[in-house]
């Protein structure tokens, strides 16, 4: 957004941390993107711009590295700003009293029940279910060795879950821990492709052929039960805006029930009771009342 540019552009100028690089690529924005842009090279002349068409996030962010030259890599969205410290805590957390090497800082420890150095076959499992804030490339810090072009590729029409599977590929790309902080490094704009992304059955299978396609085969079986909850979860946000007959006839549906009986695993009542609603009306209704009733609960 070009609102939120030079804001964003700002606050990662305004760092403690100072030896740093900027790299802006403009992914083809209709709006005044390249005029801000413009401005932001007048007032901070060592910005790199880059302007290309569009070829979504995953792209612009490759790009985006490919331009840079920095040891450890951070990615921050247009609508996004950093709190001052953000960049020297994520530094910071790249050294620990057991003088471990790590690749990745996961700055969304708020999200999760984990802290610190967290063993990468625990942490697959978590960004196998997607848990908390994993799955958002945002927020984090990553070494730039780990970073291959295999990570950013997507077929074309890919443009909601491409974090997910870019998350995926790079816990399978390291055996090193990840190191987990809680501090507040990172402020989240309003402006998000998930926010109005409509799930489709045809669009959740396409995901799911790439989730299993970066997990190893000799592995996948050992995270099934995780690739499960996640694609549970994508059917649930189907299901508020797909007719019953549409989803439930779809390649995704039937794969997913006939994975879940090969693993002995089942929905839950209150899964089933959702399902089983006759309009995606109703099924709207019972996500938000779920939804109220958590909030409440966590007061």
């Amino acid at each position: 957004m070009a609102s939120t540019l030079m804001p964003c552009v700002d606050s990662i100028k305004r760092q403690s941390y100072a030896d740093i690089e900027i790299v802006i690529v403009n992914d083809g924005s209709k709006d005044n993107t390249v005029s801000i842009c413009d401005d932001i090279v007048k007032k901070y002349s060592d910005v790199i711009v880059i302007h290309q068409e569009n070829k979504g996030q995953a792209t612009a962010r490759k790009i985006g590295f490919e331009h840079s030259h920095g040891q450890w890599i951070a990615f921050v969205d247009a609508d996004d700003t950093l709190p001052e410290d953000a960049l020297s805590t994520l530094l910071k957390a790249t050294e620990n009293k057991e003088n471990i090497s790590v690749d990745v800082v996961f700055g969304g420890g708020e999200s999760i029940d984990r802290e610190g150095l967290v063993d990468i076959a625990d942490f697959r499992h978590l960004a196998v279910r997607s848990e908390g804030a994993i799955g958002m490339v945002w927020g984090c810090l990553f070494r730039r060795s780990i970073l291959k072009p295999y990570l950013f590729q997507l077929p074309e029409g890919i443009v909601n879950g491409e974090d997910y599977i870019f998350w995926l590929r790079l816990v399978f790309s390291t055996d090193k821990p990840i190191m987990v902080i809680k501090e507040n490094i990172y402020n989240k704009g309003r402006a998000t492709i998930s926010n109005s992304f409509i799930w489709t059955a045809d669009y959740c299978y396409r995901l799911n052929k790439l989730r299993e396609e970066s997990i190893p085969a000799e592995v996948r079986q050992e995270y099934m039960s995780d690739m499960i909850s996640d694609r549970k979860a994508n059917l649930f946000a189907v299901a508020m805006h797909s007719d019953r007959k549409e989803w439930k006839n779809s390649d995704y549906y039937k794969d997913l029930v006939t994975d879940m009986a090969a693993n002995n695993l089942s929905f839950t009542n209150k899964e089933s009771f959702y399902l089983s609603l006759p309009s995606r009306r109703l099924r709207r209704f019972y996500s938000f009342l779920s939804e109220k009733l958590q909030e409440y609960r966590q007061r």
